[in-house]
């Protein structure tokens, strides 16, 4: 059928959303009978890679992560057929004729703040990687809009941006326990940084969920293991794929079709322990 070269920029194939994207991903183009190549472009190092190298021996790209507007514009130049899977650094990067498959991340906050709605909360604080790429802004919009429909307050001393995973659990976990009124429930952009805010918490004495509810996002493993286990939502890496592929496929073909981000709905919620009615 061809060969397709999977690229991987921002994010790693040797982490947790990296590694189970490549599998779902590499499986997609078998069922395709698609060959697979593989590269890694790490961030800052854009500038240097020749990116000759990444359309050699391959008759389309599947470009997974957060593209940057070099990568971008050097991916298509080269002229290949490619789709990309997430997003693109930041929002002022020009996606006109780009394919693009996300997740419906403000459909994922706003399922992520009616559960802890209907659970009494109404003090929520949200945690954002930033407003400078598409993927915080969606956040917060899912987050603010079901706010809204419950008639309930968001001041800016609820919404905390920050984008490291362990060491800003702890930053965030810190700045809870510093504020006088502190929020009844968390909503968390990722597990790793939930887990470990929840760590942070708990050495001061602060009880999830009794105190404070948590959410995550990703439903990692890490968030089964810690105590309470946590409540979060899937990252849906087989329909992301099988989008991506459908689409490569369409461009492969030749059939006119328009370029556009098309969002994985995320529709289900995994409910732990870590989230609980409001006592407050």
């Amino acid at each position: 059928m061809g060969s397709v070269r999977i690229v991987f920029t921002g994010i790693s194939a040797s982490d947790y959303f990296g590694l189970g994207l490549l599998q779902a991903v590499e499986e997609e183009c078998r069922i395709r009978n698609f060959d697979t190549l593989f590269s890694q472009i790490s961030q800052g190092y854009e500038g240097k890679r020749d990116y000759q190298q990444l359309v050699a021996n391959a008759d389309a790209l599947l470009v997974c992560g957060s593209a940057d507007e070099y990568t971008l514009n050097q991916i298509k130049g080269s002229g290949r057929p490619f789709v990309l899977i997430g997003d693109v650094r930041d929002v002022s990067i020009d996606i006109t004729d780009v394919d693009i498959v996300g997740h419906d991340e403000r459909g994922r906050a706003y399922l992520s703040t009616k559960h802890l709605l209907d659970l009494g909360h109404r003090h929520i604080m949200i945690v954002i990687p930033g407003l400078n790429n598409q993927f915080g802004r969606d956040l917060l919009a899912g987050y603010q809009q079901a706010m809204a429909d419950a008639g309930a307050e968001v001041t800016n001393e609820m919404i905390i941006e920050d984008d490291s995973f362990m060491n800003g659990g702890q930053r965030v976990g810190s700045r809870i326990l510093k504020r006088r009124q502190r929020p009844t429930a968390v909503l968390v952009w990722d597990d790793r940084m939930a887990v470990s805010m929840i760590r942070r918490l708990r050495e001061k004495g602060v009880s999830v969920p009794n105190d404070i509810s948590v959410v995550g996002r990703g439903n990692m493993e890490i968030g089964q293991l810690i105590e309470p286990p946590l409540t979060t939502s899937p990252l849906l890496y087989a329909q992301q794929a099988k989008l991506a592929c459908e689409k490569l496929m369409a461009q492969l073909s030749g059939k006119h079709q328009q370029r556009q981000r098309t969002l994985v709905p995320v529709r289900q919620m995994i409910i732990r322990k870590s989230t609980a009615p409001c006592k407050h």
